[in-house]
């Protein structure tokens, strides 16, 4: 499994239950990696979706214990849920987990890797990505990117766990 965020230069992701930044080349490097994929994300960040509306050509898996079943997306209710869903997806590196805060610090010991896209700025957020570079099991690999969006520096990166404790697997 994989995670994937848009993080400021204090590993921010939101403020007040939105995004810090509103980035065309950010919008469509998700879309790219994550169509045809399993996104999973909480109840908070499905409803920040455009018309909360899951997102299209992926199947969308929700953690939420308040949000109702819906057409397009499956709503689970637990952690254990969860877990026993994507365990019954033959290929693991087409789960994404996609926000938010609790989603990410939850899975993160199941996920083997990240999609990080950096912003050079400081969103002021109130909700925050776990910061792999203190991580010592993380590491950032050779996959770097840097591109300008909308007056702002992104670096597009590819972490990936490399040891000390193993992750847990959910198979």
């Amino acid at each position: 499994m994989q995670l994937i965020a848009c993080v400021d230069q204090n590993w921010g992701i939101g403020r007040n239950g939105n995004l810090l930044f509103r980035l065309p080349a950010d919008m469509k490097f998700f879309r790219a990696t994550t169509i045809h994929q399993t996104v999973v994300m909480g109840g908070n960040t499905f409803r920040s979706l455009p018309g909360s509306k899951p997102l299209p050509n992926r199947d969308n898996v929700v953690l939420s214990t308040t949000l109702p079943p819906g057409d397009n997306y499956l709503v689970v209710r637990t952690l254990n849920d969860l877990l026993a869903v994507l365990r019954r997806i033959s290929d693991q590196d087409s789960i994404f987990i996609a926000g938010g805060e609790q989603i990410y610090r939850a899975l993160l010991p199941y996920c083997d890797r990240a999609v990080i896209t950096k912003v050079g700025a400081n969103g002021n957020a109130d909700r925050f990505f776990p910061n792999l570079d203190q991580h010592p099991e993380w590491s950032l690999s050779g996959d770097v990117t840097h591109q300008h969006d909308s007056g702002y520096n992104l670096t597009f990166c590819h972490y990936i766990y490399k040891g000390g404790k193993e992750n847990e697997t959910i198979s």
